[in-house]
């Protein structure tokens, strides 16, 4: 898990303590489909540096993975990281009803960065 991400996480879970007065679940290492599980909430948690977004990635076709009940309580959490980070909440009925299925290959910037480098000339 990238730095970025771990510390997005960290910042959720101390916002959910203090939104519910009980200290949240970090299931990000699981690897199921939430990141974090609260008191009422099923938790994705995305992040970006300062610089804004395009859209999302949301993998493994969540609406699948979950349950009708799950959904009802999935959220996104979109932090943008910064000097001061930004908590951005998106309700499971805007999430789910604004989904756009798109078939796409990605590639990993991690295996980008474990490749040979060559110096250009400027």
């Amino acid at each position: 898990m990238p730095n970025n991400e771990q510390r997005a996480i960290r910042l959720v879970m101390a916002y959910e303590e203090h939104r519910t007065g009980k200290t949240p679940d970090n299931d990000a290492a699981r690897h199921i489909v939430w990141d974090i599980k609260s008191v009422d909430r099923l938790i994705e948690v995305k992040s970006r540096s300062a610089q804004g977004i395009s859209f999302v990635i949301l993998h493994g076709n969540i609406y699948k993975k979950l349950t009708a009940k799950q959904r009802q309580k999935f959220y996104l959490y979109y932090v943008k990281l910064g000097r001061k980070p930004t908590l951005t909440i998106v309700k499971p009925k805007v999430l789910f009803s604004n989904l756009k299925e798109d078939l796409k290959y990605l590639l990993p910037a991690s295996v980008i960065s474990r490749q040979p480098k060559e110096v250009l000339a400027g």
